[in-house]
């Protein structure tokens, strides 16, 4: 994404969050947790006598092992600008997101 990307979210107040249930690959969401808890579990090994890091890093475990009830947004970061585009055109061409949405 790089700075000018976190410049364009910042001024432009605009980022696009989906819920993980609309996205088109659940291999996708279970990836991700396991890339994360595989993360979680080598910071636990390296934080041995720094309990306020271990007790936040398990507590981070355990939401990734029961997702919150009302669900989980995820958001993309393309460092090609048209791929975000050509997402968004699927979700549209889905109905995952309304087209009147695009124009607000």
């Amino acid at each position: 994404m790089g700075l000018n990307g976190l410049k364009g979210i910042v001024t432009e107040h605009d980022l696009w969050l989906t819920h993980a249930l609309y996205c088109n690959d659940e291999a996708e969401i279970k990836l991700g947790i396991k890339v994360a808890q595989e993360q979680i579990h080598a910071l636990l090994n390296e934080s041995e006598g720094i309990a306020a890091k271990r007790e936040y890093l398990e507590g981070l475990n355990e939401l990734l092992k029961e997702p919150p009830r009302d669900g989980v947004y995820v958001c993309c970061f393309c460092e090609k600008g048209d791929e975000l585009k050509r997402r968004i055109s699927w979700y549209v061409s889905k109905g995952i997101i309304p087209r009147q949405l695009l124009y607000c």
